[in-house]
């Protein structure tokens, strides 16, 4: 899984261009673990989302989650716990 820090880095650099493909398959694949964290079998919700295919989130508000994580907290945190913490609080049960 790749890093906030690694993320930024290659979406920041001059040859994101060329790393789009990956960067997209990351963020997709963030968006599913935290659906797939949003309802976990048999325990309480995390979060209230919609369904799948009704989340819109544009390029800068998730480049804003990963840019929420503390700077020195950025190499350790995956960019799944990042959009899922920011999705959790979008998307609270209410």
């Amino acid at each position: 899984m790749m890093s906030v820090a690694e993320f930024l880095g290659t979406a920041k650099s001059p040859a994101a261009l060329f790393h789009m493909g990956k960067l997209r398959k990351t963020g997709e694949a963030a968006v599913g673990a935290f659906y797939a964290q949003a309802a976990p079998l048999g325990r309480p919700r995390n979060a209230c989302p919609p369904p799948e295919d009704k989340i819109k989130i544009g390029n800068m508000e998730f480049i804003g989650f990963l840019e929420a994580v503390p700077e020195p907290q950025r190499a350790s945190t995956s960019v799944a716990q990042a959009v899922t913490v920011a999705l959790n609080k979008r998307h609270p049960c209410r």
